[in-house]
């Protein structure tokens, strides 16, 4: 797992997203879906792929960071560098996704290329994994995870969001946000400090087990 860490030399801003699934056909909208539901709202896949990135160029800019978990192109695997150089920003770290099987041959198109992330942002801890966990490195600490994969289905569960943990890709950001965007992650922050730190194992907080 790599470690990052960004503090007060940094200057610029820090996004998260996830789940683009830039060029895919189903989950574009009603028109090109075989899918009963789970689809966006678009006309077809390219009008999709370039509302995604005018979106995230729109608020990432060159000299920000911004963390993708996940699933960046849709099987149309050879177009991953140029769909990569029509975003601005410069610093793009990418944690794979299921969808993600030959992004290593892209590897110079990234920042980094990793399963995992440890950020450390200005003292706040994150664990970036593309799959919801139950428990992380740091959970029963306050260190906050960010997720994809799921397309919002398990934060907006009745019995959901899970402690300081978030999906954070753009179907989420749907939702909280009202448009298919990367989120702050100060916007994160002051989301997840808000909640309760949940204990599921024996590192609970009336143990002596750390």
């Amino acid at each position: 797992m790599q470690k990052i860490k960004i503090g007060n030399e940094f200057e610029g801003n820090v996004f998260v997203t996830s789940d683009l699934h830039l060029l895919h056909k189903n989950i574009s909208g009603p028109s090109r879906s075989q899918w009963k539901d789970g689809y966006r709202n678009f006309k077809d896949e390219y009008e999709m792929t370039d509302h995604l990135i005018n979106q995230i160029n729109k608020v990432v800019g060159p000299d920000d960071v911004l963390f993708n978990l996940g699933d960046f192109v849709f099987k149309d695997h050879k177009r991953i560098p140029e769909m990569r150089n029509r975003i601005i920003c410069r610093n793009i770290h990418h944690i794979r996704g299921n969808h993600d099987q030959h992004i290593d041959k892209y590897v110079s198109s990234f920042t980094s290329l990793n399963d995992m992330i440890e950020l450390d942002y200005h003292g706040n801890m994150f664990i970036m994994c593309h799959y919801a966990m139950r428990v992380w490195l740091g959970s029963h600490k306050g260190y906050m995870h960010l997720y994809g994969h799921s397309h919002n289905s398990l934060d907006k569960h009745p019995n959901q969001p899970w402690g300081r943990s978030m999906d954070v890709g753009v179907d989420s950001a749907y939702r909280l946000l009202g448009e298919y965007a990367p989120f702050n992650i100060k916007y994160v922050i002051d989301l997840l400090k808000k909640r309760d730190i949940k204990f599921c194992d024996h590192h609970d907080k009336n143990t002596n087990i750390k």
